[in-house]
């Protein structure tokens, strides 16, 4: 199953913003957080057992007026393959963002905190021409089985661009809960919309205030051989 969420704009826009945007990020509601007693004894998800990890909270916001995306991860290591996702990596274009913003932290199994010492690199993942693909990548400090890493960032438009986002909300490790965001960009008839597919009987993103907003829970693994593009014939 693929589950996926397209916020297609209708016009590209240049335009000012701010430093202040970032002081009003709403992602505020995705600051770290201290693991109940139920995540800390956790040692498999019914909906998916047998899985290496899984993600407690999954928080994706996108803010069409003042050209950024935020995102927050929690995730319980399950098992020793799960210590993979300790090394994470942000791809983005190198000519039209940056990734900043980058906050992470591990509780052991134990409750201490192991911080995050901020260390980041870029790799190419994909030139071609003039465009290269980066991924911003850093190690989440002394990760163990049992332990929560928690890991949040911010990808700014470079010039102040808006384009295409696209949300995938199933991953290759199941999903606990997961929270996704929308501030469009509306001006003179134009503005930011939603198209989207695969979403469970009944959900779909919902308009509150001045947002979308859609909350999906228990999410299971993706399985990649459904998920493949085929030719026609």
């Amino acid at each position: 199953m693929l589950i996926r969420l397209r916020c297609t704009l209708l016009l590209l826009l240049l335009f000012f913003v701010s430093a202040e945007a970032y002081s009003r990020n709403e992602a505020a509601a995705a600051e770290f957080r201290d693991p109940t007693a139920e995540e800390r004894a956790m040692t498999s998800v019914p909906f998916a057992p047998g899985a290496s990890a899984v993600v407690l909270n999954w928080y994706q916001f996108v803010n069409d007026r003042d050209s950024y995306r935020t995102e927050y991860l929690r995730i319980k290591i399950l098992s020793e393959q799960g210590k993979k996702y300790g090394d994470v990596e942000v791809v983005h274009l190198a000519l039209s963002s940056d990734v900043n913003h980058i906050k992470a932290r591990t509780v052991r199994p134990d409750g201490t905190i192991a911080p995050f010492d901020g260390r980041t690199f870029d790799k190419v993942v994909v030139k071609v021409g003039g465009v290269r693909l980066i991924a911003k990548t850093f190690t989440l400090p002394d990760v163990q089985v049992g332990s929560i890493i928690e890991y949040r960032y911010d990808i700014a438009n470079l010039g102040n661009t808006l384009f295409n986002s696209e949300f995938t909300l199933q991953r290759e490790i199941p999903v606990v809960h997961l929270e996704i965001g929308l501030h469009p960009y509306v001006l003179g008839g134009y503005e930011t919309f939603f198209s989207f597919h695969g979403l469970p009987p009944g959900k779909k993103p919902e308009f509150h205030g001045d947002k979308y907003d859609l909350t999906i829970e228990n999410i299971p693994p993706s399985r990649r051989s459904r998920s493949r593009r085929r030719r026609p014939r």
